[in-house]
C-alpha cells in the first residue's frame, strides 16, 4: 500500500521505504564480498580518530576557540603535517591571505606548508 504523500506529514522529510534501505544495504555487503581488499570492519579509522575525538571534548573545557585550534592541529597530526610548521605558516599569512582561498590554510593532505616562506 502506497502512502498518500512522499513526505512525513509532522515533520515534512521525505519518506522512503524499508526495501530501498535494504536494497543500499544489501549493496554495500555486496561489495564486501566481491572484493577481499574491504574490510569488515573500521576499526583503522576509529583507532585513529579516538584521539582527536577524546581531546575534542577535553579541549572545550578549555573554550570553543581552543578546542577548534587544538582539533586542527590533531588533523595536522593525523595528516602527516608537522603542526608547528602548519601553525606559524597559518599565523603569518592569514593576514593578508584571501578570504576565497581559506580552504588552502587547512591541515589537509594536499595542501603544502613551508616554515620558510
Amino acid at each position: 500500500m502506497a502512502p498518500e504523500s512522499t513526505h512525513c506529514p509532522q515533520c515534512d522529510s521525505p519518506l522512503r521505504f524499508l526495501r530501498d534501505e535494504v536494497n543500499e544495504t544489501l549493496d554495500y555487503v555486496y561489495t564486501y564480498l566481491d572484493d577481499g581488499r574491504i574490510p569488515i570492519d573500521n576499526n583503522h579509522v576509529e583507532n585513529c580518530i579516538r584521539p582527536v575525538d577524546l581531546g575534542r571534548k577535553n579541549w572545550l573545557l578549555a573554550g570553543q576557540r581552543m578546542a577548534g585550534i587544538m582539533s586542527l592541529l590533531q588533523t595536522a597530526k593525523l595528516n602527516s603535517i608537522e603542526p608547528f610548521t602548519w601553525l606559524h605558516f597559518v599565523l603569518t599569512h592569514l593576514p593578508t591571505w584571501k578570504n576565497s582561498q581559506l580552504d588552502q590554510l587547512l591541515p589537509l593532505p594536499g595542501n603544502t606548508f613551508s616554515s620558510s616562506t
